[in-house]
Formats: C-alpha cells, structure tokens, sequence
C-alpha cells in the first residue's frame, strides 16, 4: 500500500468545501426549539384541526404536523374566513381543519393574524356519511 503525503491544495479544498455544505451552516438546535420557532425556515403558516378556543385567554389551540399541540394567540383584529366570508374566532367549532398566518410577537408567543377555514368539521361530517 502507497504511503500517502499530505497535500495542503487538496486540505484547503477539503475545509472549504466542507464549510460551504448546507450542514455546516444550519444551527444545531433542539427538535423542540426547531418547533417552537416555526419551522427551520421561519414557518408563518400552521396548518391544522382546532382543538379547543379558549376566549377568556384570546387563545386557540391546534393539533398540527405529527399530532403536536399548537397554542396561538388572537384578538379582535384576527380575521377568520371560510367560503368567502369573515366570521368571529368564537365561530370556529372543534375539529374545524384551518391554516393559520402566524405573526411572531414580542414575548414569543405567536400571534394568528388570518384563519382560513379549509374545512368544517361539519362539512367533514356530511361527506363521511356520504361513504
């Protein structure tokens, strides 16, 4: 077996080209921390089904991605549409399926700026006992 020598071009190379791969430059944050921030890309929209809306607190709660708990704040500027036309929060019913604008806020909370409506759970209801 040849020894082999060291060759500075061919390290530089190397270091460089390991520094410039998309590992090296993501963070190495928690599973955790990745969620709570939104996303590895700064994630604004959360999709998924209502899981309670607690209005004392101005509060919503989801289930989203991989069954997680999404807690998002609102208040009377949050918009909430479905079909077309604007409704209050406190219409929204449990098991409604919902995309949410997400606003970051200053407290880190994050803030439900739009809800749309994909789909009512009573909707959802009808086309199961289509089947």
């Amino acid at each position: 077996m040849p020894h082999a020598r060291f060759h500075p071009l061919r390290s530089a190379v190397a270091v460089l080209f390991l520094a410039a791969s998309p590992a090296a430059c993501v963070s190495m944050d928690t599973l955790a921390e990745v969620l709570a921030s939104g996303g590895l890309y700064g994630q604004r929209e959360v999709s998924g089904e209502v899981r309670r809306i607690d209005t004392r607190r101005q509060e919503i709660e989801l289930t989203a991605g991989w069954g997680r708990s999404e807690r998002l704040l609102y208040d009377g500027r949050t918009e909430v549409v479905y079909r077309r036309r604007r409704y209050r929060v406190r219409d929204l019913e449990r098991g409604d399926l919902v995309r949410v604008r997400v606003e970051p806020e200053r407290r880190g909370a994050r803030y439900a700026r739009l809800i749309e409506v994909e789909q009512s759970v009573r909707d959802r209801r009808r086309d199961d006992r289509r089947w």
